[in-house]
């Protein structure tokens, strides 16, 4: 599960990037996330001491989306959160068609999701935020190379959607040591990123 910290930026990324609303308020922040303000302060040391973010008497200001979102990509550890994986015989499509209804996709599914279509890359794998035990009820474990990953979801990520919002996608997909990933990682960069100031 993502760090409380990491939720705050996650929530900073989603209204920069995806709404273009880029000022907030600590205190905003802290009713909207549930999370102390003394949570909000510490989430906020590192972006503002690389110069993404600022904040002072009149609110907080992302001023620089594409920093914030490369610091987080490079902090994110997403192997600490695999909560089950396992190999299914099943093409990818079947498996994405199988999967419990509470579960949200993330990397490759999720940015084909978002974009309505794949021109990317054939993968071989799926990973989603879902809760372990109903997934392992579909897909039993089997050896082999994985090609279902479970991570397991904060609270919050529900409240973006059915599938992870961009900014996720994308630090998760940093995270795939996969030339795939890499692929669709440059894809979502020049999307999402492109043209950000």
């Amino acid at each position: 599960m993502i760090s409380r910290t990491e939720v705050v930026w996650r929530h900073l990324l989603v209204a920069a990037l995806d709404q273009d609303i880029r000022r907030s308020s600590l205190t905003k922040l802290s009713a909207e996330l549930e999370l102390p303000m003394s949570t909000i302060h510490k989430a906020l040391e590192r972006p503002r001491a690389i110069g993404a973010i600022r904040g002072g008497a009149s609110g907080l200001r992302v001023l620089d989306p594409k920093r914030l979102q490369l610091m987080w990509a490079a902090q994110r550890d997403l192997e600490r959160d695999i909560v089950y994986a396992t190999r299914v015989p099943m093409t990818v499509s079947e498996i994405e068609a199988r999967l419990p209804a509470s579960a949200i996709p993330t990397a490759y599914t999720a940015f084909v999701l978002h974009e309505g279509r794949n021109v990317i890359a054939d993968y071989e794998q799926v990973v989603v935020y879902a809760d372990a035990t109903d997934v392992r009820r579909r897909f039993p474990r089997r050896r082999g190379e994985p090609n279902l990953v479970i991570l397991k979801p904060d609270p919050l990520l529900s409240r973006y959607g059915r599938v992870a919002p961009r900014c996720q996608v994308y630090v998760d997909l940093f995270n795939l040591p996969t030339w795939q990933a890499q692929r669709f990682l440059e894809a979502l960069h020049r999307d999402l990123l492109g043209d950000v100031a």
